[in-house]
């Protein structure tokens, strides 16, 4: 294939294919302002094989990458897919790529950021520093991630990569009420109102809190008007959604008339799917709105008709225009 110089060039993971590809669907079909692009982004396959000792056997099309600007659509919520993609993100730079960007909607070791107790290992933090085996000194290369679950976070990336914090939140909740008076937001703990207050400043606010009681843990309501509500709970991710139907079953105790809920990213531990249809059946969630950040999560969930999956694809087309047209 003949690759027009400094184009925009899509490339993925296997479980990235289809969002890199409707994206760039997306461009040769929609405007841009009030004109079309004189240049579309294009989609460049990765062959992703594997030798008989089961170590990766990877190519790529270096005529896609030479003087082209690339954007790679990662998904490391598996832990064998770090090794093999970050081999091609750090290969990319030396096929001649003018600029490097990574889309990593969901950053699957956020959660595990600080040491609580003697003997923690901050995974959040040597994930990070694995990206440091990029070559940046000719290609810039920045990363997109979504609703990371700390923004200190944020810089325990080296210092060659730059970090573009993204957030779906409030394009979630705008599916859910269009005006803010509709419907109150509750933070699931005061760790959620920390993170996402500055997002929700026109909504009404309800703020949940975990207390101990003796040697049991229980969420109570630290503030905020519950009863006869439609409410909106929300939290950066869940994956047992014991966390979020806790906070559903306080709420209702309170009065809530109904709760919806809003999680950026949803990779689910085994059985979760099953406690969410079971959350759903008993009336505890009116309806469950996600974002496609987490592939696995999607096949999962996929034909629930209490479950709505947002494309990030919505928010992405805005950002390659910001960063490219």
């Amino acid at each position: 294939m003949i690759y027009e110089r400094d184009s925009v060039i899509f490339m993925s993971c296997p479980q990235m294919q289809s969002m890199a590809e409707d994206l760039v669907s997306r461009f040769r079909t929609n405007f841009v302002g009030d004109r079309r692009l004189k240049i579309y982004p294009r989609y460049s396959p990765i062959s992703w094989g594997k030798f008989p000792d089961k170590y990766d056997n990877i190519h790529l099309d270096p005529e896609a990458v030479r003087n082209n600007h690339i954007w790679f659509f990662s998904s490391l919520d598996d832990p064998m897919e770090v090794f093999r993609q970050l081999s091609v993100l750090r290969a990319i730079p030396g096929y001649g790529a003018r600029t490097l960007n990574i889309v990593l909607p969901y950053y699957p070791t956020g959660t595990m950021d600080r040491v609580q107790s003697p003997g923690d290992i901050v995974t959040a933090e040597t994930l990070a520093s694995m990206f440091e085996v990029i070559p940046t000194k000719t290609c810039r290369t920045c990363i997109y991630i979504f609703d990371i679950h700390d923004t200190h976070e944020d810089h325990y990336f080296p210092n060659n990569l730059v970090v573009f914090p993204e957030t779906a939140v409030t394009h979630l909740i705008l599916k859910v009420a269009s005006q803010p008076s509709y419907m109150p937001v509750a933070f699931s703990d005061e760790g959620a109102e920390k993170r996402f207050k500055h997002l929700v400043t026109n909504f009404k606010k309800i703020i949940c809190q975990k207390v101990r009681r003796n040697e049991e843990r229980i969420v109570t309501i630290k503030e905020g008007e519950v009863a006869g509500k439609n409410i909106i709970l929300l939290d950066d991710l869940t994956r047992t959604g014991g966390t979020i139907i806790e906070g559903i079953k306080v709420l209702k105790q309170h009065g809530a008339h109904l709760v919806n809920v809003v999680v950026s990213h949803c990779p689910l531990d085994p059985g979760a799917r099953e406690k969410l249809i079971a959350a759903h059946q008993q009336g505890l969630i009116a309806h469950f709105f996600t974002t496609d950040s987490c592939p696995e999560a999607v096949r999962q969930l996929q034909g629930l008709s209490f479950v709505t999956i947002v494309p990030l694809n919505d928010l992405l087309e805005e950002i390659v225009v910001r960063e490219e047209f």
